[in-house]
């Protein structure tokens, strides 16, 4: 198994994350986020969830919850936002500056301030209220 997801996700993604990463979890999200989905039979290439996000996450999906049954795949974060926090956190452990964060990421610098505060304290939640960064 894969290391737990750092960015918060919807209950399905994070399904998808624990199972085969944080990356599958996010494209899928973004190919396909929002919408129904019939599961198939058996994996398919030209299904859309294939598409998005590969036939073995397609399987895992048809494995999880049943072949034929509808399933809505979340939205999920804001992939953009959600891939820049990600760099956050990675910049954060290597030892980055907050200024060379904020400047690698487009994010305001006193958010980076505060989300190495979080991280340093083990208080590392997710912005419910879409705090501008």
């Amino acid at each position: 198994m894969r290391a737990p997801p750092r960015i918060w996700l919807p209950a399905l993604l994070r399904e998808v994350a624990d199972a085969h990463g944080e990356d599958a979890a996010l494209m899928l999200a973004q190919g396909c986020g929002g919408r129904f989905y019939t599961l198939p039979q058996r994996p398919r290439a030209d299904h859309p969830i294939a598409l998005a996000a590969g036939e073995v996450v397609l399987a895992f999906l048809i494995d999880r919850y049943g072949p034929l049954e509808r399933v809505v795949v979340p939205k999920g974060p804001d992939i953009q936002r959600a891939r820049r926090v990600a760099l956050v956190r990675q910049m954060v452990a290597e030892g980055a500056t907050a200024n060379a964060i904020a400047a690698a990421t487009g994010m305001h610098v006193r958010w980076v301030y505060a989300q190495r505060s979080k991280l340093a304290a083990g208080t590392d939640q997710p912005d419910l209220f879409g705090g501008t960064p």
